[in-house]
């Protein structure tokens, strides 16, 4: 009966760690979601022209590579690696840190943003809230890197250029 029993809580281990360890298989050309429903995961990448929807749960280190794309929507990362001509697209969420190599694409789109370049062990920080009240950012990006951020005007700025626009017209 013992050994029965140390033998069905053993399984139980094994098959909870390998789910936790468990990498999806974001290659080639679909287009695949993570959002709460899915574990944890340490490490993975994003290879090929594949497009990975992230609207939620958290994960450690997430690689982008060749033409591969990741949009961030919510959820939580430690860090993203952003490399050769993969493009990363931040609406929201919380990333500890992006690392850039190459020539990839990093968008985020903000409403406000402040760069701090006093560099950190090499980081330099990049705070500010998302668009669509998505929360606020505080993000670290290795010094010498700079990402391209998308700033939203506000709507009283717009309807400002919209009627000079019209004015200009007549």
């Amino acid at each position: 009966m013992k050994k029965t029993m140390l033998i069905s809580i053993l399984f139980c281990v094994v098959l909870t760690c390998n789910a936790f360890a468990s990498s999806p298989p974001w290659t080639g050309t679909g287009t695949y979601t993570f959002d709460d429903t899915d574990p944890y995961f340490v490490e993975d990448s994003i290879w090929d022209t594949a497009t990975v929807n992230i609207s939620g749960g958290s994960f450690g280190s997430l690689g982008s590579h060749h033409s591969s794309t990741i949009n961030m929507f919510d959820g939580h990362g430690d860090g993203i690696a952003a490399r050769d001509n993969s493009t990363v697209n931040l609406y929201g969420g919380n990333v500890g840190a992006i690392d850039i190599l190459d020539s990839p694409s990093v968008n985020l789109f903000v409403d406000s943003y402040l760069f701090n370049a006093d560099s950190y062990l090499g980081w330099d920080q990049l705070t500010g809230t998302w668009m669509d009240d998505n929360g606020s950012f505080d993000i670290l990006i290795r010094e010498g890197q700079f990402p391209l951020i998308n700033m939203v005007p506000e709507p009283a700025s717009l309807l400002l250029l919209a009627t000079g626009g019209i004015f200009l017209r007549k």
